[in-house]
């Protein structure tokens, strides 16, 4: 997403991974939503692509990562929060 050029002297480049995203983010922002939803569109039909082509070589179902813990903790504190809070009733 960053913009980058051949004249650029490789010291000016973003290395860290952290600083790579951070420019890829803001770059995103400054996106309109019609060109955030071509984007989505592109990334979209990419993916059944690569879902087709994968079923086509006979390739078993990919297998997702598991959450990390602190994912599980998170959603957990936030069911009890959504759990404390008073009902309303009509």
């Amino acid at each position: 997403m960053s913009e980058r050029t051949a004249d650029q002297p490789l010291s000016r480049l973003p290395h860290e991974p952290d600083e790579i995203a951070e420019q890829e983010i803001e770059a995103l922002r400054k996106m309109s939503f019609a060109e955030r939803g071509r984007l989505l569109a592109i990334a979209c039909r990419t993916a059944a692509k690569l879902d087709r082509s994968r079923r086509a070589a006979g390739l078993p179902e990919p297998v997702p990562e598991p959450w990390p813990e602190s994912t599980w903790e998170f959603l957990k504190r936030q069911t009890a929060l959504h759990n404390a809070r008073p009902r309303r009733t009509s």
